[in-house]
């Protein structure tokens, strides 16, 4: 071969390679909540936890479809941020639980319907993570680095190290 494929090359196939992969398990992900919605559609609910799994569901979807924008836009500030978005996910996550764990005095709905729920929460949560995993993909597609490697370069930016002020 007159040429070797350089490293920008290879990122660009690793990074496809697992933003493909990141796809495929959301769309599992999303096709079990799908089922759950389906199979527990006659059970008796609590109007919270719904509206909590509803509100989680609205926020990962979006974590995760920002995570493919910033990929397609190779943006890279907006790849920083997205760990901050997820970390909403991991808050409506905890109240979730928190709203399973201890089921309104009302009832709580149908035991069956929370055990599902508790799933379902579990996936959104994931799908979230998905896409926060896209956005450091795209990290490294660009810079060649990690996430967590970039995200340290681009804090210590504005440090001063050496105490002399400047």
């Amino acid at each position: 071969a007159r040429q070797a494929p350089v490293a920008r090359d290879l990122r660009l196939l690793y990074t496809v390679q697992s933003v493909t992969n990141h796809l495929v398990r959301s769309g599992t992900l999303t096709e079990h909540i799908c089922q759950a919605v389906a199979e527990t559609a006659d059970l008796e609910r609590d109007e919270d936890l719904e509206t909590a799994l509803v509100e989680m569901a609205r926020t990962a979807r979006n974590v995760f479809n920002e995570g493919l924008d910033v990929f397609e836009n190779r943006d890279l500030e907006r790849a920083r941020d997205l760990q901050a978005k997820d970390d909403k996910v991991d808050l409506l996550y905890s109240e979730a639980m928190n709203l399973i764990a201890n089921p309104s005095e009302g009832g709580g709905g149908a035991p069956e319907w929370r055990m599902r729920a508790a799933l379902m929460v579990h996936y959104l949560e994931r799908i979230s993570d998905h896409g926060v995993d896209v956005g450091g993909s795209t990290v490294f597609l660009v810079t060649g680095q990690r996430i967590e490697d970039a995200m340290q370069q681009y804090l210590d930016r504005n440090v001063d190290h050496d105490g002399d002020g400047v």
